[in-house]
């Protein structure tokens, strides 16, 4: 049962860590989306910017915008027309922004490759490697135009809010982003290595506390036997042997031995279904020194002497063949 609680205990702290790592992933993954956002809406207007720059012919498209109530007046060489007035929430630079691309998409339009490579510039300056694609609608003339023609590619990105410009609000720019495992990992490699450092070191700390002092666990069956290592066995429920200590400690009481006892007990509970030859017995204690029967039957008398208090354990002889100890658990 013991085990069991500690395999649990070890599971769940793995579990643990395992989870804060999903969690520090996908919280990550919305920092890096919304970090590719901000450098799309960046890219748009520094594209803006470029264009009206390059424009350095007599602007024939003229927009004067006068506030009529609900309404802004537009002019230009298809003549004039009455559009619904921008947004009270919109402010003045989007305005701004808004009537130059209205402009601009008349002289000079968006071109899809050329605002995607400014858009890959902005990334890789904030150390995002992410893999993008570009659409520009032209919701008047109804045409759209992509930066990357494969089809498969946009089944697997991520679709950014769409940035919806020009007065009437006919330009309609998307982005698509491949937001790979490895971009966000990559974006926060430091932090994901001290949670990584972090897990380790939490679950080096649970098998320490754990199985700082291993216990084996020795059957009536003989099925798990006692690893010549073991400091401390626990024999029965009540029932533990602590070699370094050189007690057996039964319930409320506390038993000690001598090595010679100890060195004996522990070979009774090395062996299967815990019997010991005689011939075990002499090269285990003595070796290859000569030594007497009697010997062997004081050894015996002294173990036998230390367990009277403990009545699930005792030893019986087999005559002329060796010594069997054994274990009560019922008692």
């Amino acid at each position: 049962m013991k085990k069991i609680m500690k395999t649990v205990i070890l599971g769940f702290t793995c579990c643990f860590a395992l989870a804060t790592g999903i969690w520090l992933y996908s919280y990550q993954r919305e920092y890096v989306i919304s970090e590719i956002n901000d450098c799309f809406h960046n890219a748009v207007s520094n594209d803006l910017t470029i264009r009206w720059k390059k424009l350095d012919l007599p602007i024939y498209h003229h927009v004067s915008a006068k506030k009529t109530d609900d309404s802004i007046v537009v002019r230009n060489k298809e003549g004039a027309k009455t559009i619904p007035a921008f947004e009270k929430t919109i402010s003045e630079d989007e305005k701004y922004k808004s009537i130059l691309q209205t402009t601009l998409r008349y002289k000079n339009p968006v071109n899809a490759n050329a605002l995607d490579s400014i858009y890959q510039v902005g990334l890789r300056e904030q150390n995002l490697l992410v893999k993008t694609a570009v659409c520009y609608t032209d919701k008047v003339s109804g045409e759209a135009y992509k930066s990357n023609n494969d089809t498969f590619f946009y089944k697997k990105t991520y679709l950014l809010p769409p940035v919806v410009t020009g007065i009437e609000k006919e330009i309609v720019l998307q982005a698509f982003a491949d937001v790979t495992f490895f971009s966000v990992i990559r974006n926060s490699i430091a932090l994901f290595a001290g949670w990584a450092i972090l897990c380790v070191v939490l679950v080096i700390l649970a098998v320490l506390f754990l199985y700082k002092n291993t216990k084996q666990v020795v059957t009536i069956s003989g099925d798990e036997l006692l690893e010549k290592e073991d400091v401390e066995i626990q024999i029965t429920d009540d029932l533990i042997l602590n070699a370094e200590l050189r007690v057996l400690r039964y319930g409320e009481s506390i038993i000690s031995l001598t090595d010679q006892s100890i060195s004996l007990l522990k070979l009774f509970l090395s062996h299967k279904d815990y019997f010991v030859s005689n011939d075990d017995i002499r090269e285990h204690l003595w070796g290859t020194i000569d030594y007497s029967e009697s010997c062997r039957s004081q050894a015996i008398k002294r173990l036998r002497d230390s367990l009277k208090g403990i009545p699930v354990l005792h030893i019986e002889n087999l005559r002329g063949v060796g010594f069997c100890l054994k274990i009560d658990d019922d008692k």
